[in-house]
């Protein structure tokens, strides 16, 4: 079990019908906009359920780091499957949309709702749970993995500067709490 909560930071999609095929583009150049890409693959996966033989165009504008652990990929996926069962006038129900997400990775599915919920299985199982009052609408601080390069954690901290969270390395501290535990040792 695990308890993931939805962050302030967020990608961009926008989403445009053609006669056929799959068109990705990206902000971003190192982004790849193929099929090893997620929101192709949550396209096609759309595509195939919903018998849909239409294309789509997707434009995705990157703010959450690539690689950095906040589910970038996973949350465009879901937005994908959302976004065009949408646009194709709901064919799919929930459960189907669900399991099309489960088969795209394990935590798609949370990001197929918008609230704190708790994670069981493999993540594909979504509990949602209450707001949690401790975080008065914000988030208190975000996780970022020691293997994030210095440029994404640059990015990260500029946007939670913004929102006016605190960044914690992966050890749950801020560099002014590692600064301070360094001096408790010497």
């Amino acid at each position: 079990e695990m308890l993931m909560l939805p962050v302030p930071i967020f990608d961009r999609l926008d989403f445009e019908l053609l006669g056929h095929g799959i068109e990705l583009t990206c902000n971003q150049p190192g982004i790849p906009t193929d099929s090893s890409n997620l929101v192709c693959q949550a396209a096609e996966s759309f595509a195939a359920k919903a018998e849909v033989t239409g294309g789509v165009r997707v434009h995705l504008e990157k703010f959450i780091p690539a690689e950095g652990g906040l589910g970038g990929g996973s949350s465009n996926a879901a937005a994908t499957l959302l976004s065009l069962n949408k646009l194709h006038d709901q064919p799919l129900g929930q459960a189907t949309l669900h399991e099309l997400a489960a088969e795209l990775g394990s935590d798609v599915p949370f990001f197929m709702q918008s609230q704190a919920a708790v994670a069981k299985g493999r993540g594909e199982i979504i509990e949602p749970v209450a707001p949690l009052e401790a975080l008065d609408g914000k988030l208190e601080a975000a996780r970022v993995a020691a293997t994030v390069g210095d440029r994404k954690r640059e990015a990260i901290e500029a946007r939670a500067a913004e929102l006016d969270i605190r960044v914690l390395n992966s050890r749950g501290y801020d560099d002014d709490d590692d600064a301070v535990e360094e001096e408790d040792k010497e």
